[in-house]
């Protein structure tokens, strides 16, 4: 993973498929005959099949993210309304791939995950964890607007200069600007994550496609900043605003 970090998005999910592969094999052998009922990171679930552990057993699984096919369906439907988007169409995993993940996960017993938007595509069989939240800190106080980056197409950086073009101060942009073209003309203030990243802001723009993992949002949360995001996000309803109810002061 270090040594493909910079690399471009196909060639990074590439070697993780990869990677994925050769530590589910190494997994399922450890697996004692006797046991009956699996429960299985997302990330092994199909090269554990491959290697036949499944037959005869019954397992849950660990959702870390959305199915391959549904991580499709949303690149495609953004891609769509954002053509001139450099990273947007980088990668799709092979369909023998998306195909083996959605039958296994047809056949799972439950779908355990702390995403609402996960658990909400598979209704009674989800098992919702909570998330990890930080105790409340001192707010900001600061009236500053966000935008978790990087600046790339997933993140819909669209959707945000669009929200943004009447801001008073600039916009505060965390990440790589991957995608530059998205900024011009607009006022922007770069900002990297640190110990004190919310100064000042009082409000974060996350429309991306996908959120896996919304830690920095759990953070904001702790610190009273309003979050304007997608249902995709991960957090529960009463946690986020729609992100097409932000006003620009």
């Amino acid at each position: 993973m270090r040594r493909v970090a910079r690399a471009p998005g196909n060639i990074r999910q590439e070697v993780y498929l990869q990677n994925d592969r050769v530590i589910a094999r190494a997994l399922a052998s450890a697996i004692d005959y006797r046991c009956g009922h699996l429960i299985i990171a997302q990330t092994w679930l199909p090269w554990l099949e491959e290697t036949g552990v499944l037959g005869g057993r019954s397992f849950d699984v660990m959702m870390s993210r959305y199915p391959l096919g549904e991580i499709h369906r949303m690149l495609d439907a953004a891609a769509a309304e954002m053509p001139q988007s450099m990273t947007i169409r980088d990668f799709r995993a092979p369909a023998e791939l998306v195909d083996a993940e959605t039958r296994l996960l047809e056949r799972a017993r439950r779908i355990i995950t702390p995403h609402h938007g996960i658990a909400e595509l598979f209704g009674e069989r989800a098992m919702r964890l909570s998330w990890h939240r930080r105790p409340p800190i001192q707010p900001s106080g600061g009236k500053r607007i966000a935008f978790l980056g990087p600046t790339i197409g997933r993140q819909r950086p669209d959707i945000v200069r669009k929200l943004c073009t009447n801001l008073q101060e600039p916009l505060i942009v965390f990440g790589d600007l991957l995608e530059q073209p998205w900024w011009e003309g607009i006022a922007i203030e770069r900002r990297a994550y640190g110990p004190r990243w919310l100064d000042q802001v009082g409000s974060i723009l996350h429309p991306a496609v996908i959120t896996n993992e919304p830690r920095r949002l759990l953070e904001a949360l702790a610190a009273h900043v309003k979050v304007y995001a997608t249902k995709s996000c991960g957090l529960a309803a009463e946690d986020y605003l729609p992100i097409d109810e932000f006003k620009a002061a």
